[in-house]
């Protein structure tokens, strides 16, 4: 009995270390150039070990031109039209970060004569 107790307690530390492993995906920025139709996205854990992250929009992947652990450049996808999203970065890792952006003007037009 007293041997299922330390195997429990082992593995359980075993699950903390593995999980302390892997640091939460943080976003700080993201710019949009229109020009090229490239998203850039600033933050930190994109990238943990080397794995190649996702970048979806509406579950619409992204073409990524490169990555780093702390910065994504990717190409939105074609046909984007202005209006806001959900986007969606997954590390290698599996973990995920989920944030609304807006693409484009939206709203209502306004008019500069009265």
């Amino acid at each position: 009995m007293h041997h299922k107790i330390c195997s429990v307690s082992f593995l359980l530390s075993l699950l903390l270390v593995s999980n302390a492993a892997h640091a939460a995906i943080t976003v700080n920025s993201t710019t949009i150039d229109y020009t090229s139709n490239l998203i850039t996205i600033k933050g930190s854990s994109f990238s943990p070990g080397g794995g190649t992250p996702t970048v979806t929009l509406n579950g619409v992947t992204f073409a990524l031109v490169w990555f780093t652990n702390t910065t994504i450049l990717a190409t939105l996808p074609s046909g984007t039209a202005a209006g806001s999203y959900r986007l969606r970065i997954t590390n290698g890792g599996g973990e995920f970060y989920e944030f609304d952006v807006t693409y484009g003007a939206v709203g209502p037009p306004y008019s500069l004569w009265l």
